[in-house]
């Protein structure tokens, strides 16, 4: 249990910032299901592909090197490192050099979708003013990182990447989704909604499970190897590995464009192998099941029951303390830092003393007054709904030092009831406009000229 804790820390400390999962910055939303997307007006034609093919030149795409020209723009090496260490400060991960070659090649990727959007928006005459762009990048410095604007280019330069590549995401992010609003419209018919909502009075009580996945397909002849590859990954899972990434990386299933995030479902939906693995694991627990035509490996983020009250819908109010411990330093300092820290936050009574606390210990704070229980951790989870208000949790130990949660207040969770007619609305239409915006996405990267160097 401690050790879910640790590995979970600093995700949670991201979560008290905003309550948000700020990967999704780097990648492309997608729609949620393990299928081709298809254009409104799409007509597939096959292809005639040819037998006992042979390559003529010596072609190996991985002696390539991360650079590109996209549409006369240029986007060097350099650009690629400052986004990847960007990444890996915001997830607070530490791939091997081999996943960190992977990432890379994902990371060029998005850059290259990042300038199209981007080139798109400005082909549209829709800019991002500076203004709204400099308040954007400040609000997300506090956020994200916790640390003042004028902070940021020094510790971003510190972690190895830079103010523009941050500042490029968030210009990034804006273009797009002003482009979206203006060029994307969508339609959910009365009738849609309502079917859903008497289909929700008619599944009352049932189990929902939310499941991420990682989808690898083989035939015969690539089976053995697929299989060793789904075992590495599921070493890597219970080593600590994020499944977002893996999944990012390694699945073939458009879940992959959202870290393999298949969201709530019911077992009928599913096939039968995955839907009884479901109903076996508890939160947190990995499977891995035969599909058809490959093999999944699942993991089970949460469940619940449909218009049912959970008392992980509470809706908590924390604090946090965290003291950064330098990774290189002596045993002797991290020890009485350690121990330090223990005995002044122990003594915590009442989020009143978490500011006097902190200033004492040279940490930083952090909150969150409307943190849904559910949205924590699962181990977090069953720890703040344990606590009385003004208790504090045990401290975590994580690679960047040491966290401390105080819960401020708890509103229990209202009596389950039928969501309104713009609750299941809304929804629908988000989900309609992240498919039409992969199809527009997809038909920029089909009409752009991007030269690879």
């Amino acid at each position: 249990m401690i050790k879910k804790y640790e590995t979970s820390s600093r995700t949670v400390a991201a979560a008290l910032a905003l309550s948000m999962t700020f990967t999704a910055a780097f990648t492309l939303a997608g729609p949620i299901a393990a299928q081709t997307v298809q254009g409104d007006n799409d007509v597939e034609v096959g292809l005639e592909l040819p037998n006992g093919q042979k390559f003529f030149g010596n072609i190996d795409p991985n002696t390539r090197r991360a650079t590109a020209i996209v549409n006369g723009e240029i986007l060097t090496g350099t650009d690629v490192e400052h986004r990847l260490s960007l990444l890996l400060a915001i997830q607070n991960a530490s791939p091997t050099e081999e996943e960190k070659k992977q990432l890379r090649t994902q990371i060029l990727a998005n850059l290259i979708d990042e300038t199209l959007q981007i080139q798109e928006a400005k082909a549209n005459e829709i800019e991002v003013s500076r203004s709204d762009l400099a308040s954007r990048v400040e609000r997300r410095s506090q956020e994200i990182f916790r640390r003042p604007i004028s902070e940021l280019p020094t510790y971003l330069k510190e972690i190895g990447s830079s103010q523009d590549s941050f500042i490029r995401l968030i210009e990034g992010q804006i273009a797009w989704s002003r482009l979206l609003a203006r060029n994307v419209r969508v339609n959910v018919s009365e009738q849609e909604v309502n079917a859903i909502l008497e289909k929700l009075k008619a599944d009352k009580g049932k189990t929902e499970y939310r499941v991420s996945e990682i989808y690898l397909s083989f035939n015969q002849q690539t089976q053995q190897e697929v299989i060793e590859t789904s075992k590495k990954i599921l070493q890597s899972l219970q080593q600590g590995g994020n499944f977002q990434s893996l999944a990012q990386r390694f699945s073939e299933a458009t879940t992959s464009a959202k870290g393999g995030d298949l969201g709530f479902v019911k077992p009928e939906v599913l096939p039968a192998s995955m839907a009884q693995a479901l109903t076996t694991l508890d939160v947190g627990q990995l499977v891995t099941v035969p599909v058809p035509g490959g093999l999944s490996i699942l993991l089970l983020t949460d469940k619940k029951q449909i218009l049912t009250t959970d008392a992980r819908d509470s809706i908590l109010s924390l604090k946090q303390i965290s003291v950064n411990i330098p990774r290189d330093a002596e045993q002797a300092i991290i020890a009485t830092t350690i121990e330090d820290f223990n005995s002044k936050t122990r003594g915590i009574k009442g989020c009143g003393q978490v500011e006097e606390v902190a200033a004492s210990l040279n940490g930083e704070v952090g909150s969150n007054p409307n943190l849904v229980a559910r949205q924590l951790p699962p181990g977090l989870q069953e720890a703040m709904l344990s606590l009385q208000v003004g208790q504090t949790t045990q401290v975590f130990r994580d690679v960047n030092g040491v966290t401390v949660f105080i819960l401020c207040g708890r509103d229990q969770p209202k009596e389950a009831k039928l969501p309104t007619f713009d609750e299941i609305m809304v929804p629908l239409e988000n989900e309609r406009i992240d498919r039409r915006a992969s199809i527009y996405l997809r038909d920029l990267r089909r009409d752009a000229i991007i030269e690879y160097n």
